[in-house]
């Protein structure tokens, strides 16, 4: 290595050997006029006249590409005996691979800056259609400001065919892509390879080890071990950004490297926990120890979140629609009835609250607009008109079309921080839409809109309007046994103006690999059982509405983890996000990590906390 110094590549001279790297040497040389300073990569002579025509193409690409965290390419050229070389800007601090050896675990703090960096040159390279196709720590520099410098730029392709261990493929196998390894590289390839490194330097390890074939498998086919277990401490927020720049699929991936280095960033931020401490969130499980086994086990988790009282609340708007049943059914006393209830609620509403009125039959109506409770007389007028028409026989009833029109009336307006309501009356059956009927239900807890259904008199469906009730986040249906029971459950709602605290608020519970949903139930203020719908991928989604100060909620979860080996082990992570009405405050957040011991001591395994076993039992048995 040392026999070249003094030799000249171009306008420079090697005065000093500053590395091997995978592709040729790298010296110090200085120009021969200016004695200015640059790296010299002499490439190994090896290449074929066909490939020496590549690299003069692949360098002059290279030599266009100008950038504050490219390395710029100052000279290239083929010396004596068909070597070729590159002149490039001296970066004296070495690179990032000397910064932290193999092994090391580098902080976030540290290598988020990296990757941002990284992430600039490799965006800009993408937009002008160039590939790195080598990207690992030894080919990111360090700048005489500790800046971030990527060199070697097409390097790999230009010498593919020569120095790749055998195989006819660009780059370097601990950090390629599968579609790299399979000779179909794109831009994604690039944000793969930073993913490898990024999971390189939290673990202290890479995902994948063995030979090159043996690590081409595992690109292809293995996921990578969960970064969760490996280092508890880490979100699961940063364990899933990872994993998404590791997706073997790269369509899967970011839609760019500098979005994956965005949500990163953003990953690491600190989560913003509300100054006021407007609620808690805490957890207990089924077992603390759970045994080594070897089998997949099930455990409970017990999550409670339960408002503080906070000092003076202001009282906030009611947003109501009435969804009145108007079939044939209810002509005479019954409709009289409900007419009369309907217009002592209007009584009740404050002129700041929001108010629709909807009836159903075999179609459906809008009598009142939503619009606020200011024209009361007028509102009572509108009632007034209601009558059930004049038809032979049964009247079909069709519930999803007044839950429909319901739901735009709520919807009508941005009313800041209102209590959103449906009271939804009936008092016999829904014909052939009651799927779509639950359906609307799932869609209006997500638009934060509980549905309380009453059922009067006998000849209705419970279990339809139970499940409308669980499905929306209001409650299980009601019986009434006269229209003017009506008034009585609109009488409770009233007192929440003062007492909701939150808004909003859904609770997540994340899960790392090996661990998966099978149950879970709401156990206060009632035992509800979830809808499947909350299970998605790896986490558990539960939307809690609108939270009081006087009330807590739990929630019980059926987990199936995996076998796994003595240690603690991180089994989910609790999320609760939400609005502060009173504060004015939107999307503060708590989180609560979820920890079990696997051992191997009977004694410590066999004991269980009867709480939340007991809830299980009654629960899930």
């Amino acid at each position: 290595m040392a026999y070249r110094l003094g030799q000249r590549f171009g306008d420079y001279r090697l005065i000093s050997f500053l590395g091997r790297g995978s592709f040729g040497d790298v010296y110090l040389g200085e120009h021969v006029r200016d004695k200015t300073q640059a790296a010299v990569k002499v490439l190994k002579p090896q290449l074929t006249v066909d490939e020496l025509k590549q690299f003069i193409n692949e360098a002059s690409i290279n030599f266009r590409l100008k950038h504050p965290h490219i390395v710029q390419l100052r000279d290239f050229g083929i010396a004596m005996e068909d070597i070729p070389f590159l002149v490039m800007d001296y970066a004296p601090n070495g690179t990032l691979l000397q910064r932290h050896p193999k092994g090391t675990i580098v902080s976030p703090a540290t290598f988020i800056g990296y990757i941002k960096q990284i992430a600039e040159a490799l965006q800009y390279a993408h937009d002008q259609r160039r590939i790195h196709r080598d990207i690992k720590p030894e080919n990111i520099l360090l700048g005489s400001n500790n800046e971030v410098l990527l060199s070697d730029f097409g390097i790999a392709t230009i010498v593919q065919s020569t120095y790749t261990d055998k195989q006819n493929v660009a780059g370097t196998i601990p950090y390629m892509a599968p579609e790299q390894i399979q000779g179909k590289p794109c831009s994604a390839s690039d944000q793969y390879a930073l993913g490898i490194i990024v999971y390189e330097w939290i673990c202290g390890t890479r995902p994948f080890h063995g030979s090159w074939a043996e690590i081409a498998m595992q690109h292809l086919s293995i996921s990578p071990p969960s970064i969760c277990d490996s280092v508890p401490e880490i979100s699961f927020e940063v364990e899933q950004v990872v994993l998404k720049a590791l997706a073997k699929d790269p369509k899967q991936r970011f839609e760019s490297v500098q979005a994956f280095a965005h949500a990163l960033d953003w990953a690491y931020q600190p989560i913003a926990i509300s100054y006021l401490g407007e609620v808690t969130l805490t957890h207990q499980v089924g077992k603390k120890c759970m045994p080594v086994t070897g089998r997949s086990q099930v455990a409970y988790v017990l999550l409670e979140v339960k408002p503080i009282k906070l000092m003076a609340q202001e009282p906030l708007p009611f947003n109501f629609s009435l969804v009145l049943d108007n079939s044939s059914s209810m002509k005479g006393a019954k409709l009289r009835n409900v007419k009369e209830a309907v217009k002592m609620m209007i009584d009740r509403l404050e002129p700041t609250d929001y108010l629709s009125v909807v009836i159903f039959y075999d179609t459906s109506q809008v009598i009142i607009p939503s619009m606020q409770a200011n024209d009361k007389p007028g509102m009572k007028a509108a009632i007034d008109q209601i009558y059930v028409r004049n038809v032979d026989g049964q009247t079909m009833r069709f519930m999803s079309l007044g839950m429909i029109n319901g739901l735009n009336e709520l919807r009508r307006w941005n009313i800041p921080n209102a209590i959103n309501r449906m009271i939804l009356l009936t008092d016999g059956f829904t014909y052939g839409d009651a799927d779509r009927c639950c359906q609307l239900a799932r869609d209006a807890q997500a638009a934060g809109i509980s549905i309380y259904p009453l059922g009067l008199g006998l000849d209705w469906d419970e279990n339809l309007l139970d499940t409308i009730g669980e499905l929306s986040g209001g409650m299980p249906a009601e019986f009434i046994r006269n229209p003017a029971d009506a008034m009585t459950v609109f009488e409770q709602q009233l007192p929440r103006r003062v007492a909701v605290v939150l808004h909003n608020v859904t609770l997540t519970l994340r899960l790392p690999q090996g661990v998966r949903p099978k149950k879970a139930v709401k156990i206060l203020p009632t035992i509800q059982n979830l809808d499947p719908a909350v299970f998605a991928d790896r986490q558990v989604v539960i939307q809690l509405g609108e939270l009081d100060k006087d009330h807590t909620q739990l929630v019980l979860v059926e987990l199936m983890i995996d076998p796994r080996p003595t240690g603690l082990f991180r089994i989910a992570q609790a999320e609760l996000i939400f609005d502060v009405p009173i504060a004015n405050l939107v999307g503060e957040a708590i989180r609560d990590d979820i920890k079990v011991n696997f051992t191997t001591d009977a004694n410590l395994s066999a004991d269980v906390n009867s709480l939340v076993m007991n809830f299980a039992e009654k629960a899930f048995h």
